[in-house]
């Protein structure tokens, strides 16, 4: 079948999951091209594509350009998960170690994932796409988390059966290990194969303990608990998965090679039984978690932020139904700052789990049922 031409697949465990092509990245982003010009800052330039770029921030990125002189530099800035705009600075200027907005551009370039599509074995894109937009396991930026795009990708490789989700899984890793400079221009990182495969797989032995991924001394230490993290860093609940590290100190300590994970499920595990489905509304889940025996012989009293870190993962569930722009504009307790959070999580958590809220096995999203636009939002924030 042409992966270009189709629009959906039928698996056979009864899901339908959307080919997310893009068209081409000239269509899609025309407008925000046509309003570039070289001799803009970087600070007027953020006003053109700044609304696509926020939610992608932490996908930015910066390199020496190269064969150009010491002080040239390339920024990529995120559009989504899959396009990126590239802006060339002849002469860069820094403000306390960061690039200034000041810094004038010489040229753009708009580039796409599916750029690499004749550059991978026939079949595999759609896999190769799902791999890259899942989260890669960084303590720096855990409140992006994405429990959705982790269920997407796992339950698309487990149609896909044993053999060929390892093939596509290697096919990734070889891109992103074997070809610098597409890890950089296309965002490929071969530690997002750690999390796909703590829950793709299962131990033949039975045993529920996965092989933990070696990310450094990492915080919580979960080493006198381990059967009860079954495969941490995530913590899976009613099927939805939550990222809890919240620290790592790589100092003194080793980083597990993506190879080894793969090479560790070759030898030792099977697929899992069946696909992540999960039950409840995800607010609920993860204030469950929280008050589970596990969760408070792991962090007795000192807690916080793992529950502030999770709240976030949470809320993001929901960001992607039919009401994803109400949600996301009303409770979006990432810009509240510390102390309005605290303030008003308890009218925010009750507010959330009075939605109701399903999974949908043909979209592979959480899709919310009920969401009232009426009214104010916590602490006197308008609603949509």
């Amino acid at each position: 079948m042409n992966e270009r031409k189709a629009k959906f697949i039928i698996l056979t465990v009864g899901m339908v999951f959307p080919f997310i092509f893009c068209h081409a990245a000239e269509n899609k982003y025309a407008d925000v091209m046509a309003k570039l010009h070289p001799g803009m800052t970087i600070s007027e330039a953020k006003k053109v594509f700044g609304k696509y770029n926020n939610r992608f921030s932490y996908r930015n990125g910066s390199q020496q350009a190269e064969g150009a002189p010491e002080r040239a530099s390339i920024l990529r800035y995120a559009l989504d998960n899959d396009h990126y705009l590239f802006l060339r600075i002849e002469w860069t200027a820094f403000v306390n170690g960061s690039v200034s907005d000041d810094n004038v551009f010489s040229s753009t370039e708009l580039c796409s994932l599916e750029d690499l599509q004749k550059q991978i074995p026939e079949g595999t894109y759609t896999a190769i796409q799902l791999i890259n937009q899942s989260f890669s396991p960084d303590w720096r930026c855990i409140e992006k988390f994405d429990p959705v795009g982790l269920i997407r990708v796992v339950n698309y490789l487990y149609t896909l059966g044993e053999k060929e989700s390892l093939k596509c899984l290697q096919v990734y890793y070889d891109l992103a290990t074997k070809h610098k400079d597409w890890a950089w221009r296309y965002d490929l990182d071969e530690q997002r194969i750690f999390l796909i495969t703590l829950l793709l797989f299962v131990n033949k032995d039975g045993n529920p303990v996965m092989a933990q991924p070696v990310l450094g001394r990492v915080t919580p230490d979960i080493s006198n608990y381990r059967s009860a993290w079954p495969v941490f860093p995530l913590v899976v609940t009613n099927d939805t998965p939550f990222f809890v590290l919240t620290g790592s100190l790589t100092a003194g300590a080793t980083t597990d090679n993506a190879l080894t994970a793969l090479e560790y499920c070759r030898l030792n595990c099977i697929l899992r039984t069946k696909p992540l489905t999960p039950t409840e509304n995800p607010v609920k889940t993860c204030e469950g978690l929280f008050g589970s025996q596990k969760w408070k012989t792991t962090f007795e009293s000192d807690d916080a932020v793992e529950r502030y870190l999770i709240r976030l993962q949470a809320v993001r569930c929901l960001s992607e139904g039919s009401d994803t722009n109400k949600i996301c504009s009303r409770y979006m307790i990432s810009e509240y700052g510390w102390d309005k959070y605290v303030a008003t999580w308890p009218t925010i958590c009750a507010e959330l789990c009075n939605i109701k809220v399903e999974w949908s096995k043909t979209k592979q999203c959480f899709e919310v049922m009920n969401f009232e636009t009426k009214g104010q939002g916590p602490s006197g924030v308008d609603r949509p």
